[in-house]
């Protein structure tokens, strides 16, 4: 991980006071400021956007809040015009820009209506049959993804014009044509900063091969691209519930509010449980009461062997993402216009995601998924679209 400097850079974080902050030696600067509120809803115009990020910068010094659960914010900025830019996750999939015109000492709504966060990158799905993530994405959300299939894996230039790919739950016989030139692909795909969602048996683009469901974890699974000793997982879970679920990851707090899943629901009569997982690559996001995983994430693989391909839409091309942390030592990683992101680095800024300075893609695997028939809670509905947001 590479290690930030020291940045003095000024934020603001769900605050009404302006907390100022100087280069050393310098006298402190006295900055007039107005207040920018407003509502971040996705493309549907109503499912609000929790926990997005609202930047805008002045002279290399950044201003900055989250919207809260119902997507409202809050952004003390400086009197003048302002860029502003909302996004979530890391603002390479999600993310709108507006100026506004920010008057000392009064409130400016961002827009009469809520503003939408705009879909900046390009994303596929393959469909399954226990899993339709497309659905929360598409038809709930409003967004857009281009549906591909198994086989379109074993072609590399298939997948890279997509930043993110969604490969849903399915039975053993779609799953046809993983192979080692696929996981090969999905590998350079990672690489290169494409990320994946996969969910339950889908697996199998991960991992490699089922071979039973009681085959011990000392036994490696045949194929895959991520390593068996950092991801051990078996057809052994069976129909039933957990109830009261951690959730162990902070971000994912913040973006529902809460602390616990209420219910999981798992319908089918096998489910691919996660035995084992190396915690140096994997975070665990939600967890049973005991402690199993039953989502986690990674964004730690590199392979410098698969080569440089370009990934995803290139109307990114002309952003950059940078690193900053808040004065509450949090870092934050945003997508800044790249003539912009100079000026940041000169305040003490990092180039590249906080936690991924490799560029490699984002990796979420779901025990439990979108169940087409219906059965699925709204916390889960939820966490998928944080998924989603999040990629």
């Amino acid at each position: 991980m590479k290690t930030l400097p020291k940045i003095s850079l000024c934020f603001f974080l769900l605050i009404s006071t302006l907390i100022s902050c100087k280069k050393e030696h310098d006298p402190e600067l006295i900055v007039s400021t107005g207040t920018i509120t407003g509502k971040i809803v996705a493309a549907n115009h109503t499912t609000p956007i929790s926990a997005a990020t609202v930047f805008t910068t002045s002279e290399g010094r950044l201003y900055i809040t989250h919207a809260g659960i119902d997507g409202s914010f809050s952004l003390e900025a400086p009197a003048g015009n302002r860029h502003v830019t909302i996004q979530a996750g890391d603002g390479s999939v999600f993310r709108t820009e507006v100026d506004v015109v920010v008057t000392a000492g009064q409130t400016t709504a961002i827009a009469a209506q809520a503003v939408q966060l705009t879909q900046v990158a390009t994303l596929a799905y393959i469909a399954g049959t226990y899993d339709k993530i497309e659905n929360i994405l598409i038809d709930t959300m409003g967004y857009t993804a281009t549906p591909i299939t198994w086989a379109m894996l074993g072609d590399l230039s298939s997948i890279t014009s997509y930043d993110a790919i969604f490969i849903d739950c399915t039975s053993e016989s779609n799953m046809t044509g993983i192979n080692p030139i696929t996981d090969n692909n999905l590998a350079t795909y990672v690489a290169n900063g494409g990320s994946l969602y996969v969910s339950d048996w889908a697996v199998k683009s991960l991992v490699g091969q089922h071979l039973t469901a009681t085959t011990p974890c000392n036994i490696e699974r045949v194929g895959g691209f991520i390593p068996d000793s950092v991801l051990c997982v078996r057809k052994s879970g069976v129909i039933g519930s957990t109830l009261n679920a951690p959730i162990t990851s902070l971000s994912l707090q913040a973006y529902l509010n809460k602390t616990n899943i209420d219910e999981i629901v798992y319908n089918l009569t096998t489910w691919e449980q996660i035995h084992y997982l190396d915690t140096n690559f994997w975070e665990t996001m939600v967890s049973s009461p005991t402690g199993e995983p039953l989502l986690i994430r990674t964004n730690q693989y590199t392979n410098p062997s698969r080569g440089t391909v370009n990934i995803g839409n290139p109307a990114n091309n002309g952003y950059s993402l940078v690193c900053v942390m808040g004065t509450n030592n949090q870092r934050y990683t945003l997508s800044v216009n790249s003539s912009d992101a100079a000026s940041l680095v000169a305040n003490g800024a990092a180039m590249g995601a906080c936690d991924n300075p490799n560029g490699s893609g984002r990796i979420y695997y779901t025990t439990f998924h979108n169940e087409p028939n219906g059965l699925i809670g709204t916390d889960i509905k939820n966490i998928l679209q944080y998924v989603i947001l999040n990629l």
